[in-house]
């Protein structure tokens, strides 16, 4: 009899030793399902909020070029500067942040942003009145003219471009050269 007990107590050792691991795989599976659902959870949330970025910077893009437009120059140069650090290569954020910080007299700021702008695309009329403006500004008159002749170019009849190529050719001390323009 004793045989008999010890046998039926090691069957039953069994049994639960079994159910201790059917529940051990059981709660194993359930920790393994909230890990998948944690992560999608996570990245459907990081895809949320990147959309967002990209809404938020396209916002503050088209905000500071319309301050810009409008002449709001102290308004659009924070705005723009912001998106800037996230899209270096924006032609259009180069210009009109570069720009607005020339109409507030921060040359010094805005010319680079200018010349970055200029390099993109070199017989951009409004780069190179802007920048030809801002070399005067700068007292570098012989990239002024170079600038100033580029933007002649497409836009001949211009009076202001034709007396600001004049005033610099007249600082560079080539008389003729300022009279003609």
């Amino acid at each position: 009899m004793s045989g008999e007990r010890g046998k039926m107590s090691t069957e039953k050792q069994q049994k639960g030793g079994m159910l201790m691991d059917e529940v051990s795989f059981a709660w194993f599976t359930g920790v393994q399902v909230m890990k998948k659902l944690a992560i999608s959870a996570i990245d459907g949330y990081r895809s949320l909020f990147s959309v967002e970025d990209d809404l938020r910077l396209q916002f503050y893009r088209d905000k500071g070029i319309r301050h810009t437009e409008r002449g709001n120059y102290a308004q659009a140069a924070p705005l723009l500067a912001r998106v800037l650090e996230q899209r270096p290569d924006d032609f259009e954020i180069l210009f009109h942040l570069g720009f607005a910080l020339l109409k507030t007299e921060r040359v010094a700021e805005g010319t680079p942003l200018m010349e970055r702008a200029a390099t993109m695309d070199p017989s951009d009329p409004r780069v190179c009145s802007v920048l030809g403006m801002a070399y005067i500004q700068a007292e570098k008159y012989k990239e002024a003219v170079t600038m100033l002749q580029k933007a002649l170019v497409t836009n001949p009849e211009n009076f202001n471009l034709h007396y600001r190529l004049g005033l610099a050719q007249d600082k560079l001390r080539n008389f003729d050269a300022a009279l003609e323009a």
